[in-house]
């Protein structure tokens, strides 16, 4: 939840450097990290649970992500909200040859 609203506060303010500090923070990795030890190990018990924990987290982080974009005073599209709803040609394949 806090890496969510650290990222949601770098869209309202303008501010891309603020969304390095939110990957920082981010909560999901050990659950996306046991998807993958469950997966290898062939152990459908952790698998179960931390498909769970990942989706019941996406789901909150919406949802707050939701009331705090609507609590917000934002009134017009800021430019990093403008660059993460159309992103560069060049972008995408950089992010997809980096994975």
């Amino acid at each position: 939840m806090v890496a969510n609203l650290i990222a949601l506060s770098c869209l309202i303010t303008n501010s891309a450097p603020v969304i390095i500090r939110a990957m920082l923070v981010s909560p999901l990795m050990s659950p996306i990290l046991n998807v993958g030890f469950a997966v290898t190990t062939a152990d459908n018990v952790i698998l179960r649970k931390s498909v769970k924990k990942i989706a019941l987290s996406v789901a909150a982080v919406i949802a707050v992500a939701a009331i705090a974009t609507y609590l917000s005073p934002l009134k017009e599209v800021t430019n990093e909200i403008a660059a993460r709803i159309k992103p560069a040609h060049l972008r995408l394949h950089r992010a997809s040859y980096l994975r």
